[in-house]
């Protein structure tokens, strides 16, 4: 990787606050570890990128196979291949793991990514347009139902997030939640005649739900046809 890709992640860090305690059934709350900055999360961001990256390739790889069983099958069809681009993926993780892989080497960090992927702490997610059913019931999901759902989203109202936090509070008894989330593009601010959500302001409801958890978020790229939207709408 570039030291400008590497630079361009590092200026696009996003800290959301936390605040408080969660609710954890009968398991005493912890304090919060001390204050972490992007110099600390950078490493670990770096290996999510890597992760995802691969992961979207192999999607990709997949998605291109089908389609041309599908051309081989009807020579007619007139369609083309449009690869994913838009994923998220996040995980969650102590304070101290977060440490170790400031210090390991990359074949490390690979064998920490292949990890937290086994014990389900790890979550993948590709932007989905889909005839099912939305990821939830209720707003912010109902008002476009033939939209592609966001990663957030989905992640979020699938409880894939809580699924993640309940694998590390299981297996990290007494340790204080860190969910770290790489997205490929900035996560969505809702504008004007576009989605009828906003992943923004769902990461920051999920994270006021969940009081005790710290969160953070970095990106690489904006997505243009929203920037352009929001300086033509300002």
């Amino acid at each position: 990787m570039s030291s400008f890709r590497r630079f361009t992640i590092g200026l696009c860090l996003v800290m959301i606050s936390m605040v408080g305690i969660v609710e954890t059934g009968n398991r005493q709350s912890v304090p919060p570890p001390e204050s972490l900055g992007p110099n600390d999360v950078m490493p670990i961001f770096e290996m999510l990128r890597e992760g995802g990256d691969r992961t979207l390739a192999e999607a990709n790889e997949e998605k291109k196979r089908k389609h041309e069983e599908r051309k081989r099958a009807n020579p007619k069809l007139k369609s083309e291949f449009y690869p994913y681009r838009q994923y998220i993926v996040a995980i969650v993780v102590s304070r101290k793991e977060i440490e170790d892989v400031r210090k390991t080497s990359k074949e490390g960090r690979d064998s920490f990514y292949e990890l937290l992927q086994k014990e389900g702490r790890h979550v993948f997610q590709i932007n989905e347009r889909s005839k099912e059913k939305p990821p939830c019931a209720e707003e912010p999901c109902g008002k476009r139902p033939n939209y592609p759902w966001h990663g957030e989203v989905i992640a979020i109202h699938k409880q894939r997030f809580d699924k993640a936090i309940k694998q590390f509070l299981d297996k990290q008894k007494g340790k204080h939640p860190i969910l770290l989330l790489y997205s490929h593009y900035i996560p969505c601010a809702k504008l004007p005649s576009t989605f009828g959500y906003s992943c923004s302001e769902e990461l920051a409801t999920f994270k006021k739900k969940n009081r005790n958890l710290k969160m953070f978020v970095a990106f690489s790229r904006y997505f243009f046809k929203l920037m352009a939207e929001l300086h033509t709408t300002s």
